[in-house]
């Protein structure tokens, strides 16, 4: 886990850092505007840190070399850099800065997440922590596994509710075979459908507790179809809710059956199927 989460307003760039690096290459608009002091440093003990750079070292720079910096020539050089503590920050800050970051992003940041699931990420983030993990997956780093799940799954979950094909769906599966479907198309609400048939006693308990809560359903005996409206070829038993067109809930959700029920880690893999 990163020590150090790095946000820059100038740049709006956001990076994780296990240590801190000694130099750092500054171009000559970098040097002129002071760079180094519109980053943010927040550090995993709580404490801000600010980056010193000894300012004598940086030459007066002549009115043509300003001109061809903001034009064609633009060269860095390294400078020795050290950090010292700023004080005490609330996790509020980091998060008001990532939603400032979102709201002004060029699509670097929401290449692999959409925009309003990293609002409702951020939400949800208590922690130091927990931000270097929405920040991993801001990153698309650790994609294919559960800590990545919440954007891989709510863009699924987004794509299944434009479809108009009436066998639309997506399956997310693990491992050990137990999987958690969804339903849902442009005319039809997403409903999370998920199968007893490799649950173990116990997690078939854990799941009859988190669907009860949510005021979902267990079908003892539902049909089984060899295809959309097709001919029934035997009964299931199933853990059923409806969830309308909310992707965010129904992402959380998933993300609940994954961890509570299937009690997997979030280095788990998963194979995401869309029809």
């Amino acid at each position: 886990m990163a020590r150090y989460i790095r946000l820059n307003d100038f740049y709006g760039s956001v990076d994780l850092a296990d240590e801190l690096p000694g130099e750092i290459y500054f171009s000559i608009l970098g040097q002129m505007d002071r760079f180094w002091k519109q980053e943010h440093i927040f550090r995993n003990d709580g404490m801000r840190l600010s980056t010193v750079v000894n300012e004598r070292l940086i030459p007066r720079y002549s009115l043509w070399t300003r001109i061809l910096a903001h034009t064609i020539h633009n060269p860095s050089r390294p400078f020795r850099v050290k950090y010292q503590e700023a004080g005490a920050y609330d996790i509020s800050e980091i998060k008001n800065k990532l939603l400032q970051y979102v709201a002004a992003d060029d699509d670097d940041l929401t290449q692999f997440m959409h925009a309003a699931d990293i609002s409702d990420s951020l939400d949800r983030s208590n922690s130091f922590d927990d931000i270097v993990d929405l920040i991993e997956q801001v990153k698309g780093r650790g994609e294919g596994t559960l800590r990545a799940g919440y954007a891989a799954i709510s863009k699924s979950l987004r794509a299944l509710l434009t479809r108009t094909n009436s066998d639309a769906f997506v399956i997310i599966e693990e491992p050990m075979g137990n999987v958690v479907q969804f339903i849902g198309s442009r005319s039809e609400p997403l409903v999370i459908d998920v199968p007893t048939e490799a649950l173990s006693r116990e997690a078939k308990d854990h799941a009859q507790r988190l669907f009860t809560s949510l005021g979902g359903r267990f079908f003892e005996n539902q049909p089984m179809y060899d295809r959309v409206g097709g001919t029934i070829v035997g009964t299931r038993e199933v853990f059923q809710m409806e969830l309308n067109t909310d992707v965010r809930h129904a992402t959380n959700v998933a993300l609940r059956v994954l961890r509570e029920v299937f009690r997997l880690p979030d280095t788990a893999r998963l194979i995401i199927t869309e029809n």
